[in-house]
Formats: C-alpha cells, sequence, structure tokens
C-alpha cells in the first residue's frame, strides 16, 4: 500500500485533501495505472501522476518506490526489459543503495527483474562495491 499521505505529498496536495479517494492505495492498483501510463504516446498526460507518484517514492521513499516495481514485474513480467530501462535504471542511479538492497532480496524469486537489471546502466554508475551488487543481481 502506498500510503495517502505519500499521494498527497508527490502531487503537492494538502494530506487532508479531499482531491484523493480515501484510503491508501494498493500496490497493484497502482502497478496497474503506472503501466498503463508508460505504455501512453508522447504528450498524452493520462495518468500521468503515477508517473510523478514513482518519481516522489524515488527519492522519498526507495523501499516502497521498489515495491510499487515489483508489483509492476509481477502483472507484467513480459514488459521487464522496458521497466529496466526507464523506471528501474532511475530509480538505481538515483537512490542507489537504499534501492539495491530490496532488489537484491526479491532479485531470486524474479526472472523479470533479474532480466530487467541487465537493462539498468550499471557501467556509468562509479561506485564499484553499487556496480557490483547491480551485476550480481542480473546474473
Amino acid at each position: 500500500m502506498i500510503p495517502r499521505a505519500r499521494v498527497a505529498a508527490a502531487l503537492d496536495l494538502p494530506p487532508d485533501t479531499d482531491a484523493l479517494p480515501p484510503g491508501d492505495l494498493p500496490l497493484d492498483r497502482f502497478a496497474e495505472r503506472f503501466l498503463s501510463a508508460l505504455e501512453r504516446p508522447e504528450g498524452d498526460e493520462t495518468d500521468i501522476w503515477t508517473v510523478d507518484l514513482f518519481d516522489h517514492l524515488v527519492m522519498a521513499d526507495p523501499k516502497l518506490a521498489c515495491a510499487s516495481l515489483l508489483a509492476c514485474f509481477d502483472r507484467a513480467p513480459e514488459r521487464a526489459e522496458e521497466l529496466g530501462a526507464g523506471p528501474l535504471d532511475d530509480l538505481v542511479r538515483r537512490a542507489g543503495t537504499d534501492a539495491v538492497g530490496p532488489l537484491e532480496a526479491a532479485a531470486p524469486d524474479r526472472p523479470a527483474l533479474r532480466r530487467a537489471m541487465r537493462q539498468v546502466s550499471a557501467e556509468e554508475i562509479e561506485h564499484p562495491f553499487l556496480k557490483a551488487r547491480i551485476e550480481a543481481i542480473r546474473d
């Protein structure tokens, strides 16, 4: 679940806003909307708030950003390479070790995640330990 307060913060809304539905956002619903938003042609802003929410989570709560992406991999494993080259690459580059730990834990049970990690630009990461951890997830 993505707490309602996180959604409000990502959208620059007050936490007690009536603009959001009540309750927290289930990860499976977020994954469905996020995958749909990623399919939209350039300039189509339908469900763009989900992209904004993911960007917010990357910096504010990398573990929750990881959980959100894992829900995407579970829902659409055939899109692993696309997710790896886009949101996963962004997550790993911006959150670094805060993101890699949860990804390492999830990788043994998720072949789609391991495939997606092959799309992350590890060669551009300067920290050798982080780079090694990324490469280990790929194998």
